[in-house]
C-alpha cells in the first residue's frame, strides 16, 4: 500500500515535484523506508525524476488509491495493480478460483498482452491502461456474446467528457480520428460446477507518444494524449469506466435485454452504413455494406456482389476499408 500511496502523492502533485521530506511526513514513514520505495520505483523503471531532494513524475500514472478516491460507490470487490505482468487476462485465469467476483486487475506494463486473433497489444509502462475484469457465476441463461459491445459502450461513455469523437468498430475496438485507441478481449470460462465466468481484458492508449508505438502500427494506432494534445490524468477516467461498466452490466444481468447498450454502439458505430471488406477465417475476402448490429451482438451485412444478407460473428471475420486499410 505504501508503494501505491507514494505514486498517488506524486500523481496528485503532477506536474510539480514533491519534497522527499514531505512524502515522509504524509506517509508517516522513516527516511530509510521512503528511500527503499524510491529505489524500488527506479528499479521498476517507473518514470520519476529525483532532483534537489524532490521527486517528480515524468507523466501522470494511475494508482489504486487515486482510482478509489474517484469512485462514487463500492462497485468493485478487489482492485489489484501490478507494476508488470505478462498478461492481466492470463493472471485472472490463473487465479480465477481465488479472485472474487468483480475483481479488476490492472498493470502498468504487459509483456505479452494480446487482442483479437492473438495480435500483440503494446503497453509502454504506465502510459496505457491494461486491465482485466472478472465476472463470476453469471446467470446460465445470460447471453455472453454482447459483452464486448457492452464494454465498448461503457468505455466510450467514460471517455466522452474528454472527447465525443470516439467511435466503436464492431465488435471490440474503439477509434479516435480513424485510429485505434482501445481494444477489448472477452474470454468465457466454465467452472467445475458449470457456472459461467467471464474474463474481459481492456487495453486503452492514454498517454503514448507516436514513437511509443512500433513503426508498423504508427499509422493506425493513437492515444488520447496524441489526439487531444495534453497529458491525461488517468484515475478519474478509469473510475468513470468502472462505474459505467458495472451500471450497464447490472442492468443487463437483471433485464437480459442488450438493446440499450447495443443501440448506443449503433449510434457511435464507425462502420454501420459503410462499405467494407470482410476478411473471413477461411481466407476469403469480399466487399460488403454494413447494415446493422443485432441484439445478440452479430453484425448484419449485405454482400455487395450477391446481395445476400449475412450475420457475422466476431470470431469469424476482420473488417477493413474497401482498399484493405485499417478502419
Amino acid at each position: 500500500m505504501s508503494f501505491d500511496s507514494f505514486i498517488f502523492l506524486l500523481n496528485q502533485a503532477y506536474p510539480n515535484s514533491v519534497e522527499i521530506k514531505s512524502i515522509e511526513q504524509k506517509l508517516l514513514m522513516y527516511p530509510n523506508e521512503v528511500r527503499k520505495i524510491i529505489d524500488e520505483v527506479k528499479q521498476l523503471k517507473i518514470p520519476i525524476i529525483e532532483k534537489d531532494k524532490c521527486i517528480q513524475l515524468i507523466y501522470p500514472l494511475y494508482s489504486l488509491k487515486g482510482i478509489q478516491s474517484e469512485l462514487s460507490s463500492k462497485t468493485v470487490s478487489d482492485l489489484i495493480l501490478l507494476p508488470e505482468i505478462d498478461s492481466t487476462n492470463r493472471y485472472a485465469k490463473e487465479h480465477i478460483n481465488t479472485l472474487n467476483n468483480r475483481s479488476m486487475i490492472l498493470a502498468y506494463r504487459q509483456t505479452a498482452g494480446v487482442g483479437k486473433i492473438q495480435r500483440p497489444w503494446y503497453s509502454p509502462l504506465g502510459k496505457s491502461l491494461s486491465m482485466t475484469i472478472l465476472l463470476k457465476k453469471l446467470p446460465v441463461d445470460l447471453n455472453m456474446m454482447p459483452f464486448s459491445l457492452l464494454t465498448a459502450a461503457a468505455l466510450t461513455k467514460a471517455i466522452k467528457p474528454l472527447t465525443d469523437k470516439v467511435l466503436i468498430k464492431w465488435p471490440n475496438d474503439l477509434l479516435l480520428n480513424n485510429k485505434k485507441i482501445a481494444g477489448i478481449l472477452s474470454e468465457l470460462e466454465i467452472d467445475a460446477e458449470g457456472n459461467k465466468q467471464l474474463i474481459i481484458g481492456v487495453g486503452l492508449n492514454i498517454n503514448q507518444e507516436q514513437t511509443d508505438f512500433p513503426s508498423e502500427i504508427q499509422h493506425k494506432a493513437t492515444s488520447l494524449k496524441q489526439e487531444l494534445k495534453e497529458w491525461i490524468q488517468p484515475d478519474l477516467l478509469i473510475a468513470r469506466f468502472i462505474e459505467e461498466f458495472f451500471d450497464i452490466t447490472e442492468q443487463y444481468v437483471i433485464s437480459k435485454k442488450s438493446s440499450p447498450f447495443i443501440n448506443y454502439c449503433k449510434e457511435h458505430s464507425a462502420i454501420i452504413g459503410n462499405q467494407v471488406n470482410v476478411h473471413s477465417t477461411s481466407e476469403t475476402t469480399y466487399p460488403a455494406k454494413v447494415i446493422d448490429i443485432d441484439n445478440n451482438g452479430g453484425l448484419i451485412i449485405e454482400h455487395i456482389s450477391t446481395g445476400q444478407i449475412k450475420r457475422l460473428l466476431s470470431n469469424e471475420i476482420s473488417i477493413r476499408q474497401p482498399n484493405g486499410q485499417y478502419i
